[in-house]
């Protein structure tokens, strides 16, 4: 019976773990059902997504729902051309929390099948991926504009040259 409760113990201790981690890496972590539509989540998915659960388990059409109706489709079409000789996608996409807060996110996803090749679970990470996106888009606003006082810069150089040949 000691062992037994050292186990239990260990065993949260691990699982505790492991939910540390994937709050901090902003990941969670979730399984989906393609037979019943029900996907099961880390403990972190409602601090994460938004998401409220009962029992950490909801309907995937749920989730689907509120990632962007533009990446909506292409995430549903990644899923549905999972098979045995291609059985995981890496996807990234915006999702509209409850709170009406837009997030990107990166999925990773692991599909299994069994001997007659059927579909039998998905298994995957999450990851928000929002600050990654915003720093992009501000980098790629700063190189815009850089090229723009660029291109100014060197017009007016141009002008310039042009004026003293003119006067030479």
């Amino acid at each position: 019976i000691r062992e037994r409760k050292q186990a239990d113990v260990a065993l949260n201790e691990s699982e505790a773990e492991l939910q540390e981690a994937l709050t901090a890496g902003h990941v969670v972590a979730f399984t989906w059902d393609p037979k019943t539509g029900l996907s099961r989540r880390s403990q972190n998915a409602p601090q994460i997504l938004g998401l409220e659960s009962q029992e950490g388990v909801e309907r995937s059409s749920d989730f689907l729902a509120r990632v962007h109706r533009q990446d909506r489709g292409y995430l549903a079409a990644q899923i549905a051309a999972l098979s045995p000789e291609t059985p995981s996608y890496l996807i990234s996409f915006r999702f509209i929390r409850p709170d009406g807060q837009e997030i990107w996110l990166e999925e990773t996803g692991k599909a299994e099948f069994d001997a007659q090749r059927r579909y039998i679970r998905l298994k995957g990470l999450t990851r928000d991926i929002t600050e990654r996106k915003r720093a992009e888009e501000r980098q790629r606003l700063l190189i815009r504009e850089l090229d723009h006082r660029v291109k100014n810069a060197l017009a007016s150089v141009a002008t310039v040259a042009q004026r003293t040949r003119e006067g030479s």
